[in-house]
């Protein structure tokens, strides 16, 4: 997943552009992945 690939500038903005995603489950992954990545406002 995005969460364990290398923090490049296209995964971090894969992952922002997956963060209002419809599903919940799907949003606390990409949260998770952001954290992984070291981005500061994974939280919210």
């Amino acid at each position: 997943g995005l969460g364990n690939a290398p923090s490049t500038i296209p995964v971090i903005e894969a992952l922002h552009a997956r963060r209002d995603y419809p599903s919940e489950l799907v949003r606390e992954h990409v949260e998770w992945a952001l954290q992984r990545h070291g981005v500061a406002d994974a939280g919210g």
